[in-house]
């Protein structure tokens, strides 16, 4: 029979807590260990964010203003890796958060690539909610993009409105 070491780790850890800063606690009331990933980069974890290339791409966007180049590298990634470079904004001092704030901005009130948007914008917010609760910059910049996606939403809820009731309307005509 087989016997694993004694040494060995119950579980693999994922890549958010590798990701994770240091400080805080796990919940479990434990001090979190410095990131593995922000380690090897040393003090200035940000440079992170300069490898990564959705972050890079937002980076581009926000100082141009054209967040094309963002949208067609999003498009090309499969689950994982979209997840991965969403995780991967969080590293560093905020920045990536600020820039992908202006990217869910901008993109939100264009109303262009709408899906892509909210499922992204949705996913961003999960992995990053404590982050951005602590902040009170990233928490208005929330609030911005929540602000344009209602006026986004509205109309397109009103459209689905007006069809529901036509198509109720003409059921009923011919009961």
């Amino acid at each position: 029979t087989f016997a694993a070491p004694e040494n060995l780790p119950s579980k693999r850890p994922s890549l958010g807590e590798l990701v994770e800063m240091e400080g805080g606690s796990d919940g479990g009331g434990r001090k979190r260990a410095k990131s593995k990933i922000v380690s090897a980069f040393g003090d200035d974890a940000s440079s992170i964010l300069s490898t990564e290339p959705l972050a890079r791409h937002l980076r581009q966007g926000a100082e141009q203003g054209d967040y094309d180049m963002a949208v067609e590298y999003i498009k090309t990634l499969n689950p994982a890796a979209a997840d991965q470079q969403l995780r991967m904004l969080g590293a560093g001092d905020g920045q990536g958060l600020r820039d992908a704030f202006a990217f869910f901005k901008s993109q939100v009130a264009s109303g262009s690539d709408f899906e892509l948007t909210q499922a992204f914008l949705a996913h961003f917010l999960k992995l990053h909610a404590a982050g951005i609760r602590e902040s009170d910059e990233l928490r208005a910049l929330a609030a911005e993009v929540a602000t344009d996606q209602r006026k986004t939403w509205n109309p397109l809820e009103e459209m689905f409105h007006d069809g529901l009731c036509l198509l109720n309307y003409l059921s009923n005509m011919q009961a």
